[in-house]
């Protein structure tokens, strides 16, 4: 994508976490009759599970970093919330404040579980189940951040640009 206006380019980064967020959202309907992950499940694990387990990790990765990098900093920038945010924390706040996220500090939560699975633990199954099963909870909250930033885009444009 070419630079274009603040807008356009929020919209751009929002269709690709939209896409994202369906890859997520088919990823947990087939590991939502096996979670909670075991010790045992993660040691032997066939391979249509691991298929799954694969693309439940990348999406879960991936719309997090979209959302943490493109799209929180898309929204900042075309609805002109005033301020400086030096830090991604100050961004997290500035979005929890004006209503964009709900809970900043279940984002900090979020980042550590996608840094989590990113990594491999052939030693450790009992803890990848653990990772696997917290990241599973947790990607309910980073489904409703997409959905929340999508409706605070409206209500702006709503209400600030009209």
């Amino acid at each position: 994508m070419t630079a274009g206006s603040p807008r356009e380019f929020l919209d751009f980064v929002l269709k690709t976490a939209d896409i994202h967020e369906s890859r997520l959202r088919l990823a947990m309907s087939k590991l939502d009759p096996l979670i909670p992950l075991s010790e045992d499940f993660i040691t032997n694990v066939v391979e249509e599970n691991l298929f799954a387990l694969e693309l439940f990790s990348s999406r879960f990765a991936k719309l997090h970093d979209l959302m943490g990098v493109k799209v929180f900093a898309a929204v900042l920038e075309w609805s002109q919330e005033p301020g400086s945010y030096p830090s991604f924390l100050d961004k997290l706040h500035v979005l929890e404040k004006v209503g964009a996220i709900s809970n900043a500090q279940l984002w900090s939560e979020l980042r550590q579980m996608r840094n989590a699975l990113s990594h491999e633990y052939p030693d450790d199954p009992g803890q990848m189940a653990k990772y696997f099963n917290r990241a599973y909870e947790l990607s309910g909250y980073l489904l409703q951040c997409h959905e929340q930033i999508k409706t605070y885009v409206q209500h702006v444009e709503k209400t600030k640009f009209h």
